[in-house]
Formats: structure tokens, C-alpha cells, sequence
């Protein structure tokens, strides 16, 4: 888990999340299996340490919108 391994790390860590929507590519489309025309959410993670402001790790997830709950 991100979180646990910032903290062992000393890090104060903060998250940020940026979510959008767009048409899967065919590369996306064959990984995830999805049919023509498919809609996919792109979710780009910043973890970011709370004391400095820098960031610590970002990470991009890719996933049928279909089956994604965004909870907030």
C-alpha cells in the first residue's frame, strides 16, 4: 500500500487525484477487453508530502468506466 510505505518512509503524505474520461485506445481496448467504441477512466495519483509540498510518487490507473465506483 502506498500509504503505509510514504509513513515507514517519514513522509506526511497527501493525495491528489486527477480523473478523466476518454475513448479507450486499441491498446486499452485488447488489455481490458472492451468493445468498440469503449470509454475509459484515466486516474492520475499524486502522493505528495505534506511538511515539503514535493511530490513522493505518481501513479496513472487505467480502467473501464463501466465497472470504476469513484467514491469521494
Amino acid at each position: 500500500d502506498v500509504r503505509m510505505r510514504v509513513v515507514d518512509a517519514g513522509y506526511r503524505p497527501r493525495f491528489e487525484y486527477v480523473v478523466k474520461g476518454r475513448t479507450a485506445d486499441d491498446a486499452e481496448r485488447s488489455l481490458l477487453e472492451l468493445a468498440i467504441p469503449a470509454v475509459v477512466l484515466e486516474v492520475w495519483r499524486v502522493c505528495f508530502d505534506n511538511r515539503t509540498g514535493e511530490p513522493i510518487e505518481v501513479t496513472k490507473m487505467v480502467d473501464d468506466a463501466r465497472r470504476v465506483e469513484l467514491r469521494y
